[in-house]
Parts: structure tokens; C-alpha cells; sequence
């Protein structure tokens, strides 16, 4: 008798399965961007823990350009009141922290309310 240690039993051979017709696997797609509209994105409120900074040009002994209020736009101005008393459009070259980069550029830009208010303002030091 032969060696059969390695060989198998016909009975005991599983055949392979035949492959199936598979079906097309549906890959997820990314969703459909949302429909785009002409309306700007609504900006969110100022943070009540903000701050403020001064844009317009420096008055010797009363106030300096580019100084930063560490508190909001409100409570800067009442700190600030003695003087917009008696120079009223520091209260409109005072900016919010959110508007700060915007209106750097602005303050610097013919047309613009920050501009006019910039040179009406330094026009009334100057008499």
C-alpha cells in the first residue's frame, strides 16, 4: 500500500463555489452642496466681552490713535463721555473689535462714513 498521508479522500473535497453574478455596489456620494443664494451671511452679535479701538487721529493729552478699550463698544463710550462731550466724533471713529480689520482699511478709503468723519475731524483740530 501506498503512502496516502498527504493526499485527501475524494469524498471529503469541497468544491469551490462558483462565483455568483455580484451585485453593483452603490458607493455613497458626497451630498449636493447647498443651493447658492444672492443673501449675504447674517453676521453674529458683537461678544459682550469685547473690545474696542479708536481710529481716529491723536489729541495731545486727551486721547491716542489706535488705543484698545478692553471692554465693549457700550461701556467704552461712557467711559469716554467727558471727552465725546466735547469731541463728538471720537464716538463714531470707535470701533468694535469684529469691525476692526474692515475698518482700518475704510478709515484710509474716499467715500467711505469712517473716512468723512476722519478728515472732518482732524479739519476741526486744525482750527
Amino acid at each position: 500500500m501506498a503512502n496516502k498521508k498527504n493526499e485527501v479522500p475524494e469524498e471529503e473535497i469541497i468544491p469551490e463555489p462558483e462565483p455568483e453574478e455580484t451585485e453593483a455596489v452603490e458607493t455613497e456620494q458626497p451630498p449636493a452642496p447647498p443651493p447658492q443664494t444672492n443673501e449675504k451671511p447674517v453676521k453674529p452679535a458683537a461678544k459682550a466681552g469685547g473690545f474696542c479701538v479708536y481710529l481716529g487721529p491723536s489729541i495731545s493729552g486727551v486721547i491716542v490713535s489706535g488705543t484698545v478699550y478692553k471692554t465693549d463698544k457700550a461701556a467704552t463710550l461712557l467711559e469716554l463721555a467727558p471727552v465725546i462731550e466735547k469731541y463728538p466724533l471720537i464716538a463714531s471713529l470707535l470701533v468694535t473689535g469684529d469691525e476692526l480689520p474692515g475698518s482700518r482699511i475704510k478709515v484710509k478709503t474716499p467715500g467711505t462714513l469712517l473716512y468723512a468723519n476722519y478728515s472732518k475731524f482732524t479739519g476741526q483740530l486744525k482750527n
